[in-house]
């Protein structure tokens, strides 16, 4: 059996509290927060950053504001480091679930409360990876290798299940996460002075980013095909040249400005829209 077009869980623990508890922002309140830019310093609308990164006003803010946060960098990371953070220990968690009563999570400051043995099995295993769950009227249950969930049937039958697969692919987007989180935090020296780290940069003319994503390459091709077919355009234009002479200037220069290094995209169908 195959699955596809599956999707890894990926919500926050702020939206899943909103969720379960009413409290804290809205989606549309968190979209519309006030970020800082990290490349000019700009307070924008959280869901408009990417697209203001790309604006002139962003560049033209950029190289004062990357000095005056280098220097703070280097004057930060000079000091003293704080310890690093102490990774929670697994525990576990023996509880009683009586029949048709609520029953909150065990875990400190978890706003999650059910009625179901079941639910509370599955929320464990969404939320609570690495702790154990014992649910005394069920007894001490077995855990499957794959997507971490308590229950009587862990076999083959339950791994071929869309519900494992599906909580395996989040299990591992977790590990990733972790990863990438732990990468993050190393900081490389030269002659005692710190490096910045950066989420984009260039190399070999391409914009590169830490997430793997060539939509920045794209954009990039994109306002130099249209920078030079206007300068292109305006003569041709000009000189009244043909219909037939302007797709042949068009195919011979602004395509190749077009679809530079896109041989090593990995183009979505919405990037293809674009194009």
């Amino acid at each position: 059996m195959t699955m596809t077009g599956c999707k890894v869980y990926t919500q926050s623990q702020e939206a899943y509290n909103h969720r379960i508890t009413g409290e804290g922002q809205t989606s549309r309140q968190r979209i519309l927060e006030k970020v800082e830019c990290n490349l000019c310093g700009s307070l924008v609308n959280r869901n408009s950053l990417k697209n203001h990164q790309w604006t002139r006003k962003c560049e033209k803010g950029r190289s004062e504001w990357s000095a005056t946060v280098n220097e703070r960098l280097a004057e930060s990371l000079l000091d003293e480091l704080p310890p690093p953070e102490e990774e929670n220990t697994p525990s576990e968690y023996v509880i009683n679930m009586p029949t048709n009563e609520t029953t909150p999570c065990p875990v400190n400051n978890c706003p999650y409360s059910t009625k179901k043995r079941s639910d509370m099995r599955r929320h464990f295993r969404a939320r609570h990876m690495e702790d154990t769950i014992v649910i005394r009227e069920e007894g001490r249950l077995p855990q499957c290798d794959s997507c971490g969930i308590f229950q009587r049937d862990v076999g083959q039958k339950h791994k071929e299940s869309i519900d494992c697969k599906r909580a395996t692919k989040s299990k591992e987007a977790h590990k990733d996460a972790k990863l990438q989180k732990a990468a993050k935090e190393i900081i490389f020296n030269v002659k005692g002075i710190p490096i910045k780290n950066v989420k984009s940069f260039k190399y070999l003319g391409r914009t590169l980013e830490e997430n793997d994503e060539d939509w920045p390459a794209l954009r990039q091709n994109l306002n130099k095909a249209r920078a030079k077919w206007t300068r292109i355009g305006r003569i041709l234009s000009r000189e009244k040249a043909n219909p037939k002479a302007m797709a042949s200037f068009y195919k011979a220069i602004i395509q190749a400005v077009l679809l530079y290094g896109s041989e090593s995209w990995v183009i979505t169908k919405r990037m293809m829209q674009t194009l």
